[in-house]
């Protein structure tokens, strides 16, 4: 504005400077009146011309403002660009929309079972396997439909006979079948439950017609967080130990194999189980048959449970594990029946006989 009011008082200073003609009485000049309105009128004119140029330069200001703003985040872009490039990255681009794929169809419209719970998932498994086995005794013959006949026990190793023995075996006891369900709680737990059998059991058929063999219950139990409830391997057996054969057991020698019905917590590394009880003897001086196993004595005499405690510690390498048994051992001997009017003999026929440890 300031360079517009002098620019204004430059036109006066010149308007005032210019002479005036008159064709009437060329000697006469003009009247100060006519000079004043001659001046304001170019003083308006310009002072409009004036405002236009303000307006304009005013528009013109704003948008060179803009296009110095956009230069700016251009600049700002292509330097974030050279970086990432410079430091072997990539610039991400946003990945294409996958095309919308139809909805599977269900393998089944409804559950297995109508009462499962829902959130359950259920487990089959299992194998079929055929077995062929070749056995030579030097010391005497293996009895028929033993389970000596089917694998390896030390303890049915037949010694001390004339004959030798030479067999041969095969079956399909060892397939086995795996079912089981897996349910998710409310609370986000998860509760498990597994039924397996195979069928080294007793046979219901025999070798010259159907080779038939009962099922056997292997495992059945049920599993939630820490908890175990049923039957399975024992706490005290190191199943990971047994080694992969082609057998059944594999190499029996020293290995604990058993399963009982339990129930057993564990927590980490560390697993503490009460089992089932059970004691086994051999009466004094050993049976008069050495391959008859009729003098084992099997009794059902325990008034307390197993209690079973163990330990593993993993990792890389392997694992190593530590257990301990707590159990009660007993029998008792009953005295024969007595006749009426009979006497016994003192110290023939004790009342009765028990013996712990």
């Amino acid at each position: 504005m300031r360079a517009a009011a002098a620019h204004d008082r430059r036109i006066a200073r010149l308007i005032r400077g210019i002479p005036f003609m008159s064709h009437a009485k060329p000697t006469r000049r003009p009247s100060n009146a006519l000079r004043r309105s001659i001046a304001v009128a170019l003083s308006v004119a310009l002072i409009g011309a004036s405002t236009l140029a303000g307006a304009e330069t005013a528009k013109e200001e704003e948008l060179e403002a803009r296009v110095a703003e956009l230069e700016k985040l251009v600049q700002q872009l292509v330097a974030e660009k050279k970086s990432v490039t410079a430091a072997g990255g990539t610039v991400a681009t946003a990945p294409a929309a996958a095309p919308a794929k139809p909805d599977a169809k269900a393998i089944q419209s409804g559950t297995i079972l109508p009462n499962a719970a829902p959130g359950t998932s259920f487990v089959l498994t299992g194998y079929a396997k055929v077995d062929g086995m070749w056995t030579d005794t030097s010391d005497g013959e293996l009895a028929e439909n033993t389970p000596s006949r089917d694998f390896y026990v030390p303890g049915a190793t037949p010694i001390g006979q004339p004959d030798e023995g030479t067999d041969f075996d095969a079956h399909a006891k060892q397939t086995r079948i795996n079912f089981g369900t897996d349910t998710v709680l409310a609370g986000g737990d998860k509760l498990s439950t597994r039924f397996e059998i195979d069928f080294f059991g007793s046979a219901t058929g025999n070798q010259r017609v159907t080779n038939t063999y009962a099922p056997v219950l292997r495992h059945a139990y049920v599993q939630w967080r820490e908890w175990l409830v049923g039957q399975t391997w024992s706490n005290f057996q190191d199943v990971v130990a047994l080694p992969d054969s082609v057998d059944f057991i594999g190499t029996t020698d020293g290995t604990v194999f058993v399963r009982q019905p339990q129930v057993r917590y564990t927590k980490g590394g560390f697993s503490l189980a009460v089992e089932n009880p059970q004691t086994t003897m051999t009466p004094f001086g050993g049976p008069a048959d050495p391959n008859s196993t009729a003098w084992i004595v099997e009794t059902d005499d325990s008034a307390i449970p197993d209690l079973t405690a163990r330990y593993a510690w993993k990792g890389s390498w392997g694992h190593v594990a530590v257990a301990g048994l707590a159990r009660e051992l007993k029998y008792e001997r009953v005295p024969p029946p007595r006749w009426p009017g009979s006497t016994p003999t003192p110290g023939r026929w004790p009342a009765a006989c028990r013996a712990s440890s």
